[in-house]
């Protein structure tokens, strides 16, 4: 949250949305819009004639969901079911994303990233042409189910009637301490627990897993779900994976103070699941522009958090444990195809990247030796330190010899070449 606000904070004070819907069907392309949709594309060849709108609508706080397509690239013709808290939603392709300062985002960032919330959601269910319904079944629940037989057990996230007070609800000040507040919360979110497990799940076999800040989470079979989100007491029933639960059993996070999100599992070359990467991390951060290198690939973050220190972990399956990413640095080749996900999927950099496009190609050989010519500056983040002080280099180092040189170059153009 904190570094979403910053970012806001940056955003509001050098543009202002320059988009805004009149209706479903008046729009005006803005060069804002336009310069959003190229890089959403990274093709900065898009003019405002190839971008058709099929919808824009105004969420309110400058946040509008819109629906928009790039006549020159072809779109599958299939429909996208997509969970979102409380909400499952069913469109058409293109996906509309959300348009919040100048930027486009996925429903998916910009729902983790609390742009967009339960209320806009809510208010997405009163539009046209895109379908959004409430439920108390998330979409990963409903889908992990096929997995699992009617006496299996689930580990299962609740939200309960009752989830939503906090601290403020007990303190008083003058007369209830922040301490006796705090008390009195934990005190309240044990009794909300009791209660479920006593009412709700007196006639179900349950396991009891982990509960605090007004979340449970319980295992329960298969067979139970259907009837127990029946119950008036729940308000949303969500999955917890394996290696969620494992994340939850090494970190002990309050189920208020992290942010979780499964971005990739790997199937190794017996098509056995191997490992999970999963971007995750604590609300509670220090600021700071850090990056370290893992194998050929470097990892930036502005911030530094508390679990998952870059906001990048690993579930190793066979393993049955959970890494932070950092604490792999040394032995990526332990995984299979380690890197190249990083890259496609965590925002990995290639070593060797001097024009920021994320990919190795001859074009970053060029900006090298035009750099150690004197005839470029870099104006890419090239130079990476990580938060143990001692660990740093720069990203055109493909040789890793200090230097940005020469040899930096011929090494890339070898390595394109399958020379090295």
């Amino acid at each position: 949250m904190k570094k979403l606000l910053a970012l806001i904070l940056v955003l509001v004070l050098v543009s202002s949305v320059s988009v805004v819907a009149v209706t479903a069907e008046e729009y005006e392309i803005s060069d804002d819009f336009l310069n959003a949709v190229r890089a959403e594309y990274d093709d900065n060849e898009i003019t405002k004639d190839d971008i058709y709108l099929e919808y824009m609508y105004d969420l309110g706080n400058d946040i509008s969901l819109v629906k928009y397509g790039v006549f020159d690239y072809a779109y599958p013709d299939d429909m996208v079911v997509i969970g979102l808290g409380s909400y499952i939603i069913e469109t058409s392709r293109p996906i509309p994303q959300i348009y919040f300062y100048n930027k486009l985002f996925s429903l998916e960032d910009a729902y983790d990233y609390n742009i967009i919330s339960e209320r806009e959601l809510e208010k997405m269910t009163t539009l046209h042409g895109i379908y959004v319904k409430k439920t108390k079944v998330t979409l990963d629940l409903r889908n992990a189910k096929y997995a699992y037989k009617d006496e299996d057990y689930i580990n299962v996230k609740f939200t309960l009637v009752g989830s939503e007070k906090d601290f403020f609800d007990f303190y008083e000040y003058g007369v209830v301490s922040a301490a006796q507040a705090g008390e009195l919360l934990r005190a309240y979110y044990d009794d909300l627990h009791s209660k479920f497990l006593n009412e709700v799940l007196k006639d179900v076999d349950y396991i009891d897993r982990v509960h605090n800040d007004g979340i449970s989470v319980v295992a329960i079979k298969k067979k139970d779900i259907e009837k127990i989100s029946q119950s008036d007491m729940v308000v949303l029933m969500d999955y917890m994976s394996n290696a969620h639960m494992r994340y939850i059993d090494t970190y002990e996070p309050g189920f208020s103070n992290y942010s979780y999100r499964e971005k990739r599992s790997v199937y190794n070359e017996k098509s056995e699941l191997e490992y999970i990467l999963i971007n995750a991390y604590s609300n509670t951060d220090a600021t700071a522009e850090v990056g370290f290198r893992i194998g050929d690939v470097v990892m930036y973050s502005a911030n530094i958090h508390s679990f998952f220190v870059y906001q990048y972990g690993l579930y190793d399956v066979k393993e049955d444990k959970i890494y932070d990413l950092f604490d792999l640095r040394n032995n990526p080749e332990k995984y299979y195809k380690l890197e190249e996900n990083l890259i496609d999927y965590c925002g990995g950099i290639p070593l060797g990247d001097s024009n920021g496009d994320k990919k190795l190609t001859v074009l970053d050989a060029t900006v090298i030796q035009r750099i150690v010519a004197s005839l470029q500056t870099p104006d890419y983040p090239y130079y990476y330190a990580s938060h143990k002080g001692n660990e740093s280099g720069y990203i055109s180092d493909i040789d890793c010899d200090g230097e940005i040189t020469v040899l930096d170059a011929t090494n890339i153009q070898r390595k394109l070449a399958g020379l090295s």
